[in-house]
């Protein structure tokens, strides 16, 4: 193991995204602390990463919901250590009619993908700027982000304000040690799909990016210090054409693309 190497701390590492944030990271020579809710999932993860690359991995388990446990989660992930890069990953979506999902499902949303996040920026966007160590903070938003996606409706509100709070957070603290960076990226091959019990067309599917790709031009716009990065050629495409339609039709043409099969 190697003490003098950077840490950075990956929430919703036990699947998706926060599996390849943490294997791309130890492959550059990071030390990782990981959170989620599945131990043994971070546990099997964490035994190849010490294997392959003889990283240091801290395992941190709970629900980021939760606010205790939140607390838990910024004291013990900075114990004995300075962090100088956070990937605020966790957040989960949800297929379906507003009025016709239980309330709950939109309660929990609202708490993981908006509370959760804030609160992990704000404490440990803190101790970054506090340590003075060149810092990165990376927000996982989504292209659902650029226009009001029905059936998608909650989802897609979640990450409207993580790449507005994102953007605004980045340009409050441009030219310090502490960088921030929002990801949007499309449909993505990990388990997402099937936690927002979302059916795909074969179109679709065949659009899907890997998450291996997603995480590598993430990291990459990170580590450059830019503020947002919409990942894969397709997905730029079309949120640039996004600006020059009504919003009325961008959340039509959403609407077709996210309609439940009937």
């Amino acid at each position: 193991m190697t003490s003098d190497r950077p840490w950075a701390l990956v929430t919703g590492a036990s699947s998706g995204l926060g599996v390849d944030f943490a294997r791309q990271l130890a492959e550059r020579g990071w030390n990782v602390v990981l959170t989620a809710r599945r131990r043994e999932r971070m546990q099997a993860l964490a035994v190849s990463l010490r294997d392959k690359h003889r990283a240091e991995v801290v395992i941190i388990d709970g629900d980021l919901g939760q606010q205790a446990f939140r607390d838990q989660l910024v004291e013990q992930a900075t114990s004995g250590r300075q962090l100088t890069m956070v990937v605020n990953n966790a957040g989960f979506g949800q297929q379906g009619g507003f009025l016709d999902t239980d309330y709950q499902r939109w309660s929990d949303m609202l708490a993981l993908n908006i509370a959760a996040l804030t609160d992990v920026a704000y404490r440990l966007g803190q101790h970054m700027r506090a340590h003075g160590k060149p810092a990165y903070l990376i927000n996982i938003s989504s292209i659902g982000a650029f226009q009001p996606v029905p059936h998608f409706a909650v989802y897609a509100a979640t990450k409207s304000y993580v790449r507005d709070f994102s953007e605004a957070f980045a340009i409050e603290v441009a030219g310090s040690s502490l960088s921030v960076t929002c990801v949007c990226p499309g449909g993505t091959r990990t388990e997402f799909m099937d936690t927002a019990g979302m059916t795909l067309t074969k179109l679709t599917d065949a659009s899907l990016q890997s998450s291996e790709s997603v995480v590598r031009e993430a990291l990459e716009t990170a580590l450059a210090r830019r503020r947002v990065v919409v990942t894969g050629w397709m997905n730029k495409v079309m949120t640039f054409m996004t600006r020059f339609a009504p919003r009325w039709l961008a959340a039509k043409l959403a609407e077709l693309a996210m309609r439940p099969p009937s």
